[in-house]
């Protein structure tokens, strides 16, 4: 059977009708020999009452006694002696001693739609045979059972429907992810063994959607990012045939070669950041001596910027996360604001929160950026300015790398105007499981 609806069904339908036929028979064996206990002491009872009556008043007498018993019973009953011819009547009936034990009680002998019963009196000189008719057959029981099985039946299907369609439904999600369609995803709408299977299905095609946008965005990047550099390149090398000043067309060619090699230092790191954030260890980390040490190791920029970068408030304890991921944030963050703000002003890192989140703001005296530009901030390769000019900023990337690295740390991080220059805030939730 391919069909799992089919053999489940199956396989219950026959565990319904072994179930029943087992409790019938448990039933049979252990009602009928108390069954048999109840009659076999009423026959006997009874056999011993129509002999007496026989001994008391001769046959009519007896004949009496089976006219009312008869009655009372809706049974017929017949008093025979040892060879079986009947007491009353005289006429021979023992055939229907055939088969019956030679004791006090015995069990009831079944003739198609009758049960008889042959009962020796306390003397054994007698015998009382009762045909009684069967109170009801197996036929009896069908429409019951039919019922039974109706209902069963239903609910069994029903049953089986709901293991089944979800596992239908996460066979068809898995198929359109085979196929290519990396945003199918199986619907999760219960907490059983099943939903448990769609919600691991649904995280295993998160991260291999992310792989392969993540694998895609760095060709298309790479692809974009690195033509201009060639070119520059290749015409440097042209140059550098006929220049007169070998020494600085060799300068040339180092930048250029240094600005390909970080470049692609940077896309990579990218990619690792989206594609791989679970590989990224992480540990209690001081976001306090964090944000000093990008302040120390950029000095020297702000310095030659003539840039000075001023913090203030303070954040106490510790919080769950990868240092490296965040120190690299904070330097982007830090370095962004000093690029940016004139000569003779201060970039202000002002650290506060609240016993939910870490609050981190980095503040220059810069520009600003147009307020249609604010939501683009932190995009791969987005820059306001669209030369892409090392000295106005790289390539783009550097807040795209913060924004992700403060995402995996389940933060955000948002833009706005300070009139003058820039506000970066850096929200960081305190406990981080």
């Amino acid at each position: 059977m391919h069909s799992l609806y089919l053999r489940l069904f199956v396989v219950f339908t026959i565990v319904l009708v072994l179930s029943l036929a087992a409790a019938t028979w448990a039933y049979v064996i252990v009602s009928a020999p108390a069954i048999e206990r109840m009659i076999g002491g009423a026959q006997a009872a009874q056999a011993d009452e129509a002999a007496a009556a026989l001994r008391r008043g001769g046959t009519e007498a007896a004949g009496d006694y089976l006219a009312r018993l008869d009655g009372f019973t809706q049974m017929r009953h017949y008093l025979v002696d040892a060879a079986g011819r009947d007491v009353v009547s005289s006429a021979d009936r023992s055939a229907l001693l055939q088969g019956a034990p030679d004791r006090r009680r015995g069990p009831p002998r079944l003739e198609g739609d009758h049960a008889i019963f042959v009962t020796a009196s306390g003397d054994a000189a007698y015998r009382l045979i009762t045909i009684a008719p069967l109170p009801f057959t197996l036929l009896d029981f069908a429409p019951y059972f039919g019922l039974i099985l109706g209902g069963v039946a239903i609910l069994f299907w029903l049953i089986v429907a709901d293991v089944v369609n979800p596992l239908r439904r996460l066979a068809h999600a898995v198929h359109r992810f085979g196929r290519g369609d990396f945003a199918a995803r199986a619907p999760v709408t219960r907490a059983d063994d099943i939903g448990r299977l769609a919600a691991a299905f649904n995280e295993m095609a998160a991260r291999l959607e992310t792989l392969v946008t993540a694998e895609r965005r760095l060709l298309q990047d790479v692809s974009h990012e690195l033509r201009s550099p060639l070119t520059r390149l290749n015409l440097a090398i042209e140059l550098a045939r006929t220049a007169s000043d070998r020494n600085q067309a060799a300068d040339r060619l180092q930048r250029e070669a240094t600005r390909l090699s970080d470049v692609v230092s940077t896309l990579l790191e990218v990619v690792r950041l989206e594609g791989d954030p679970g590989a990224a260890p992480t540990a209690p980390v001081t976001l306090m001596d964090l944000l000093e040490d990008s302040i120390e190791s950029g000095a020297t920029q702000a310095d030659v910027r003539q840039v000075k970068v001023e913090i203030s408030g303070r954040i106490d304890g510790t919080t769950l996360g990868n240092a490296e991921l965040l120190r690299r944030a904070f330097d982007n963050i830090i370095g962004n604001a000093t690029r940016y703000a004139p000569p003779g002003s201060a970039v202000t890192v002002t650290c506060n929160g609240t016993a939910a989140e870490h609050v981190i703001e980095v503040r220059d005296e810069g520009p600003g950026v147009e307020e249609n530009q604010l939501a683009n901030l932190g995009n791969p390769f987005y820059r306001t300015d669209q030369s892409r000019s090392a000295d106005t900023g790289g390539v783009g990337l550097g807040l795209a790398i913060a924004r992700r690295a403060v995402h995996l740390h389940r933060g955000s991080l948002q833009f706005a105007n300070a009139h003058p220059g820039l506000r970066v805030t850096i929200r960081l939730p305190v406990n981080i499981s």
